[in-house]
C-alpha cells in the first residue's frame, strides 16, 4: 500500500467566517497530478481543493465558525490530519443601536459587527449578564437582539457568540433611568407612618431593588 497522506502545516491559521479564503495546506503523500487529493476543515469540505504537488494543495476555505478544528488531507480513499489546524475569526460586536430602552424590556436592538458566520449557525447575543430574549441572525455582520427586562442607568457589556466563540462590547446599554411622576397624597403628618404610591416609570420587574426616600430620609 502507498503512505497514507500527511497533513504538515498550513500558511494561514485563521481567517474570517465568511469563508473564501485560500490556503496552502503542506504536508506528503498526495501524489501526482491526476489523482483525487482534496482536503476539508472540520467537517467541511474546501469549497474547491486544487493539487500543486506530492507535499502541498490549496484549499479555498467554506464559510463557518469555531475554534481549532482539524484539517483532513485525502488523497483517493486515504486520509491524514492535522490536529487544530485552522480557527474561524472570534465574533467582533462593533456597535448597538438603539443603546438605551426601558426597563420593562421588549425592545428589538441591532447589534453590529463581524464573524457571526452564516445563517444556520448557533449565533447569539447577551446584555450584562442576561441573555436576549431571541437572538435572530440577520447576516456576518448583524444580529437582532429582543431585550429582556432590566434595570441600571450604567452601561452594560453586549456579548455576541457563535458556536464557542464570543466577543464583547463593553458599556453597550443602559436601561432609562427611572421616572418619579407623581404621588397619591402630597402631604401628611410629621409621625409619619402615611403609605403612599409614587407612580413613574423604569422601576423593573419584580425582583429587583426599587426604593425611595422622600427629601433625603429613605422610606
Amino acid at each position: 500500500s502507498y503512505d497514507v497522506p500527511v497533513a504538515g502545516s498550513v500558511s494561514l491559521t485563521n481567517g474570517p467566517a465568511t469563508g473564501g479564503t485560500v490556503v496552502t495546506v503542506s504536508g506528503a503523500g498526495l501524489g501526482t497530478s491526476g489523482y483525487s487529493a482534496g482536503a476539508r476543515v472540520g467537517g467541511t469540505a474546501c469549497e474547491a481543493s486544487t493539487w500543486v504537488s506530492d507535499s502541498s494543495l490549496l484549499c479555498l476555505l467554506s464559510a463557518g465558525v469555531g475554534g481549532t478544528p482539524n484539517v483532513v488531507l485525502s488523497s483517493e480513499v486515504q486520509t491524514g490530519s492535522l490536529t487544530l489546524g485552522w480557527s474561524y475569526d472570534v465574533p467582533v460586536a462593533s456597535s448597538i443601536a438603539p443603546t438605551n430602552g426601558p426597563a420593562t424590556g421588549g425592545v428589538s436592538v441591532t447589534v453590529s459587527g463581524a464573524g457571526l458566520g452564516t445563517t444556520g449557525y448557533s449565533t447569539s447575543a447577551r446584555v450584562g449578564g442576561t441573555a436576549c430574549e431571541a437572538s435572530t441572525w440577520v447576516s456576518d455582520s448583524s444580529l437582532l437582539c429582543l431585550l429582556s427586562a432590566g434595570v441600571g442607568a450604567d452601561a452594560k457589556t453586549v456579548v455576541v457568540s457563535s458556536e464557542v466563540q464570543t466577543g464583547s462590547l463593553t458599556l453597550g446599554w443602559s436601561y432609562d433611568v427611572p421616572v418619579a411622576g407623581s404621588v397619591s397624597l402630597t402631604n401628611g403628618p410629621a409621625t409619619g407612618g402615611t403609605v403612599v404610591t409614587v407612580s413613574g416609570a423604569g422601576l423593573g420587574t419584580s425582583g429587583y431593588s426599587a426604593g425611595a426616600r422622600v427629601g433625603g430620609t429613605a422610606c
